[in-house]
């Protein structure tokens, strides 16, 4: 291959320009910043196995009282479950799987995925009862909710207080604490995961509390199964939101923002009884105490299946008293009739998922939030009879059981697993009314360690293991119709550091990163040297300054244990997502961020405060 002159395009340039200021942290609008004012939605989705006495990730498990329940896609295919030692790095939000698998049926719709929900009993705070289950053990929700801000999302925390009588912040859970406690610990450490996550401009990340989920149907709070009757339990649980509130802001700033939403209610006065802003003669107090107002809404047979059912109480708790909406779990209920479950889903999508009507008569609609699960309950309030329920976005179903393909949506009516799910959802999603992650947050689907994979656009990419002799150069890359593009290497031990072109005789080696364009995509396989098992495994020595390394070893790891051999040496690290063609956030030595995944067969920028030599961590 002849190479051609090395062009340096204005997006490269940028590029460079970019890494003299670290990227930092999402940071998606909160409500005082303008939300209710800007013209969109926020949509995600709940993936379940989280809440301590329900049950495994993996719905063809069953929890300890026989009773199937929920689905996770996985983000880790080697394991089932988290661990609480494990930290960040144990937890399996299944959003990066998610997000591919619906690119996969309709690109742009994984980027449209920002909001995302777990469940948390403050009886087990803060590990939830996690590790006396099979598959459930977790740490804390913080933590979790850290990792769903890395990985560019929007966390909600579901927090239940019941405990089996009227609601009081003094009441002394299980752990010894009082509700009052827990709360105050929870708000201080979400400050602090906030506070780390900031963007460029220094605002920290939103994180949404979801206080009493659903509270009008628990006995704790309405005793008399009556939503139009107040009484001492409604009175208390008024009292208790209310100071809540002030705690989870005294507590935990602006950014910390709670959700007030029960189940689903059609009228102003279908909730007025729950509702904070009134007092004891349900007359309005000065303060609403809450940020977001909204309901969990499934379509069920002969149940409200249209926005307009819901329009009195979107005008007085949204529109009237300018509080964002969102739903906190939505879906459709069959009953467990499969055939009807799925026409009612197709149905609500097309109902719910609507920009026409969002932007032009719900434009408070802030937040959507799919129930994405499978469980077991009873069949509807009149009939306890206990039915499996499928509440997956439409005909979706995940290989999950095994560890087989773990994170693939197929089709549930397609025995072969060839079809893939209904696009109805993704295609829905996919319109600019519906708010993206920020662009660095959409994930390609992990590389396949034995083949570069190259995008259309700029690639930052490397080999995991020695390759051939006779396949080790930058002949590897000929096939590749670079546009006119040269393919290069940053060299910062010249002085001053430069682009060193990478001809069609330089080596390719481990632990070197390249970068290569790309016309329209095109995939580059490699072939590894095994000839010797008893080689000693590469290393390189790094200069002060940037450098662009590649990974090493044909499994992922995290930040902290790929650069282990140049710590406290290096300060921080940035990926290049080739899909969007974008930076990754910024991976910073000594923060959260370290139990970012590194993979295989892509490359990375490395800042080094002084220099130090990189060893593999595969051969």
């Amino acid at each position: 291959m002849e190479p051609t002159r090395l062009i340096i395009v204005s997006g490269i340039i940028l590029g460079i320009c970019l890494l003299v200021q670290p990227l930092a942290a999402v940071h998606i609008p909160t409500v005082n910043e303008g939300l209710l004012s800007g013209n969109g939605t926020y949509v995600g989705v709940y993936l379940g196995g989280n809440t301590g006495t329900l049950g495994p990730n993996n719905f063809k498990n069953s929890n300890q009282d026989g009773h199937l329940y929920e689905t996770q896609v996985m983000d880790h295919p080697e394991s089932y479950g988290e661990t609480v030692s494990g930290g960040i790095d144990s937890i399996d939000t299944g959003i990066l799987s998610f997000r591919a698998s619906t690119d996969a049926i309709t690109p742009g719709s994984g980027a449209k995925q920002v909001i995302f929900s777990r469940y948390y009993l403050m009886n087990y705070y803060p590990d939830n009862n996690y590790g006396k289950k099979l598959y459930t053990a977790s740490p804390g929700p913080d933590i979790w909710a850290e990792k769903v801000i890395n990985q560019g999302g929007v966390p909600m925390i579901a927090l239940a207080p019941y405990n089996g009588h009227p609601l009081s912040l003094s009441d002394i859970y299980p752990d010894g604490k009082t509700g009052r406690e827990i709360l105050t610990d929870l708000a201080t450490k979400l400050k602090d995961v906030s506070d780390r996550n900031k963007d460029g401009s220094g605002k920290g990340a939103t994180i949404l509390i979801w206080l009493a989920p659903e509270f009008n149907t628990y006995n704790e709070v309405n005793p008399e199964v009556n939503d139009n009757v107040d009484s001492p339990a409604k009175k208390a649980f008024r009292q208790w939101f209310r100071d809540a509130y002030v705690l989870v802001h005294q507590n935990g700033g602006d950014n910390v923002q709670v959700v007030w939403a029960g189940n689903i209610a059609q009228a102003k006065d279908d909730r007025k009884v729950y509702w904070p802003g009134n007092n004891d003669n349900l007359e309005p107090l000065p303060s609403d105490s809450v940020d977001w107002v909204g309901m969990t809404w499934y379509s069920w047979p002969g149940g409200p299946t249209t926005l307009s059912s819901i329009k009195g109480f979107y005008d007085y708790y949204a529109k009237e008293r300018n509080h964002p909406f969102i739903f906190t779990e939505t879906s459709s209920d069959g009953q467990g009739d499969s055939g009807r479950e799925e026409s009612l889903k197709v149905s609500h999508v097309t109902e719910v998922y609507n920009p026409g009507s969002l932007s032009s008569l719900y434009p408070d609609i802030k937040g959507i939030v799919w129930f994405n699960v499978i469980k077991k309950e009873g069949k509807s309030g009149n009939d306890p009879t206990l039915v499996n329920k499928n509440f997956l976005i439409p005909d979706g179903q995940y290989i999950d059981n095994g560890k087989d393909e773990p994170g693939v949506i197929y089709s549930a009516s397609d025995p072969s697993k060839q079809k893939k799910m209904l696009s109805i959802y993704p295609d829905a999603v996919r319109d600019p009314y519906f708010i993206s992650s920020p662009a660095s947050f959409i994930s390609s689907p992990p590389p396949t360690p034995d083949r570069i994979t190259l995008s259309p656009g700029w690639n930052l990419v490397s080999t995991p293991k020695r390759l051939a002799t006779g396949s080790n150069t930058g002949m590897i890359f000929s096939p590749v119709n670079m546009g006119g593009h040269s393919a290069f290497m940053w060299d910062g031990s010249r002085s001053p550091p430069g682009w060193a072109m990478v001809l069609a005789t330089t080596p390719i080696q481990p632990l070197y990163g390249i970068w290569i364009y790309s016309v329209s995509g095109a995939d580059i396989n490699l072939t590894f040297d095994n000839t010797n098992p008893m080689v000693i495994p590469p290393s390189r020595s790094l200069p002060e300054g940037w450098n662009t390394i590649g990974f090493t070893g044909l499994n992922p790891a995290s930040a902290r244990n790929t650069f282990l051999a140049v710590q406290p040496d290096w300060v921080h690290s940035i990926g290049f997502n080739a899909l969007t063609q974008s930076y990754e956030p910024t991976i910073f030595n000594g923060d959260p961020g370290e139990s970012t995944l590194l993979y295989p067969t892509r490359g990375y920028w490395l800042f080094m405060r002084s220099p130090g030599n990189l060893a593999a961590i595969g051969v």
